[in-house]
């Protein structure tokens, strides 16, 4: 998740991003993802409930600032959670086995579900997300600073009486720089690769 706080507020400044809990103890959260007063610090936290029992996890760096956007995430992978700011982990703890599954249970964006104390979060977030898989760090970094786009082909797609020796123009959503890989032209009714270039095949392709 993407936030922005204007301040962090309460005692323990632990307001909840996101939170899927019965009340405000750590057991009672089956996952959380919040902020809380470290030192002179706010840090990045997270919760995880595993056979009936709550991890805490609370950032060992990172310090928290407001009036200025940061994403927020929490991943468990069976054997690992990790907390990541702006696309850095920020710490991590072992545990195992499946989260828990609580279908009784609300998820709330922004403070704890109705009934289950209010901790307010105070400023806005954006682009929440709750995955059925955990990412990796290189997916994480992408949340931050997404892969270029292609915007518009010349081309366009489904065009008819397009000459056999055209020139394909792709326009992506920022300026890009050749590497290595391979751009491959397939057949739209059975998907089979008709054409294969390299993306460093100078006489074909012009990065410009």
């Amino acid at each position: 998740a993407w936030f922005n706080a204007d301040v962090f507020p309460g005692t323990s400044q632990d307001p909840r991003l996101i939170s899927k809990a019965s009340g405000v103890a750590a057991n009672d959260h089956v996952f959380m993802l919040s902020t809380i007063k470290f030192g002179a610090e706010v840090r990045l936290r997270g919760r995880v409930r595993v056979g009936g029992t709550t991890t805490t996890l609370i950032a060992n760096s990172g310090a928290l600032s407001t009036a200025v956007w940061q994403h927020a995430a929490l991943t468990y992978d069976g054997a690992t959670m990790r907390l990541y700011l702006d696309g850095v982990e920020v710490g991590s703890k072992a545990l195992s086995g499946a989260v828990d599954v609580d279908p009784t249970m609300s998820v709330s964006v922004g403070s704890q579900p109705a009934g289950a104390g209010p901790r307010y979060f105070d400023g806005w977030i954006d682009d929440v997300r709750i995955l059925q898989e955990a990412l990796s760090a290189s997916e994480v970094a992408d949340l931050i600073d997404p892969a270029p786009t292609i915007q518009s082909l010349s081309p366009a797609d489904d065009a008819t009486g397009v000459a056999i020796d055209a020139a394909l123009v792709a326009t992506f959503s920022e300026n890009v720089q050749a590497g290595t890989g391979n751009i491959r032209v397939k057949l739209t009714s059975d998907d089979t690769v008709i054409a294969t270039i390299s993306v460093t095949d100078g006489a074909q392709v012009t990065v410009a």
